[in-house]
């Protein structure tokens, strides 16, 4: 009995490291970081390529890599819950008129969701929304380039 739950969880684990690849490949070339965290697959947006500086207007690009994931996500994963976080890291706003990071994390998840619902189609049922701020980061705050990796927007797709 111990050794089948071995054999039925190993398999569930390549199970979702084959779903993993499969996604690596289907956005090959969007600077999209897929991931797992515990039961989620993970895909990361950097903030740089989808952002203006303190915006939270999606640009060309971010609307693109959008475009080209909300076609993914519904033809593999109709009605799976999709929750999208906004991420910034610890600088504190100053010139783009947002009162903190979480505000400007919580409107960069809200135009992702939006661009998903209103211009893809993708079920507003199935879309939760939830801005972080600086409070989750990813890396170390103290370097640029820790900085930059922080400041993103993930799309989680939940089980079913």
């Amino acid at each position: 009995l111990r050794q089948q739950r071995v054999a039925a969880q190993e398999a569930e684990m390549k199970a979702r490291d084959a779903e993993v690849d499969s996604l690596n490949t289907s956005f090959q070339g969007l600077n999209v970081e897929v991931g797992r965290r515990g039961g989620f697959i993970v895909l990361g947006l950097d903030s740089e390529l989808t952002f203006a500086s303190g915006k939270a207007e999606l640009n060309k690009q971010g609307r693109d890599t959008l475009t080209r994931i909300g076609d993914v996500l519904k033809t593999n994963y109709g009605g799976r819950t999709f929750w999208i976080e906004g991420h910034t890291d610890n600088e504190q706003p100053k010139k783009s008129g947002w009162k903190s990071n979480l505000q400007l994390s919580a409107m960069r998840a809200m135009s992702c969701a939006d661009y998903l619902v209103y211009d893809l189609s993708l079920d507003a049922t199935h879309v939760r929304v939830a801005g972080y701020g600086e409070f989750a980061p990813k890396e170390d705050n103290s370097t640029k380039e820790g900085r930059a990796k922080n400041r993103r927007v993930e799309i989680l797709i939940l089980g079913e």
